[in-house]
């Protein structure tokens, strides 16, 4: 039972990793340089793993590197391990139930990714689809939601294409 499944299943976990990691880096500011080759030192230089083992240790590695040797900007040049060190930690409210659903965003925008579908519509979450056009199908957009003013926007390719009331 072993023997076929767990490389062809290794094989396209470090695919969707590899996606996962490169879509990223597409969707946000680019990653500095070394970030870059250490991800790629580590991760990538194997095409394929023989079983999620090697495809996990890898990851590990990867992480341990990065949390160690890293120094991010925006964390005074630090470390995240020596940032994290000197950091205090921020509790909930002793009154917060975790069970109300309500997360009372009050500003801000919360951003997904959403493949649009041969229909030309996106699922938000299970009860929000939106239609995007058939144009779009097959690709990928952002759907940002800016919560304060309840409006969702769709974007593909950095063009604003749709607008949406989202309560």
């Amino acid at each position: 039972m072993v023997g076929t499944t767990a490389p062809r299943r290794a094989a396209f976990s470090s695919i969707f990793l590899a996606s996962v990691f490169f879509c990223s880096q597409a969707l946000s500011p680019s990653a500095p340089a070394p970030v870059t080759q250490t991800v790629g030192r580590f991760l990538f230089r194997t095409p394929t793993f023989d079983t999620d083992k090697q495809l996990y240790q890898a990851v590990q590695r990867m992480e341990t590197i990065l949390n160690t040797m890293h120094r991010l900007p925006a964390r005074e040049g630090k470390t995240p391990q020596e940032f994290t060190t000197h950091a205090k930690l921020r509790y909930l409210p002793a009154d917060y139930d975790w069970r109300k659903r309500n997360l009372q965003l009050v500003k801000g925008h919360v951003t997904f990714v959403r493949f649009v579908r041969k229909s030309g519509r996106i699922t938000l979450t299970a009860k929000d689809k939106f239609l995007i056009g058939k144009k779009y199908k097959w690709q990928y957009v952002m759907a940002v939601v800016e919560v304060a003013k309840q409006k969702l926007n769709i974007i593909w390719q950095g063009k604003h294409l749709k607008s949406f009331d989202y309560r």
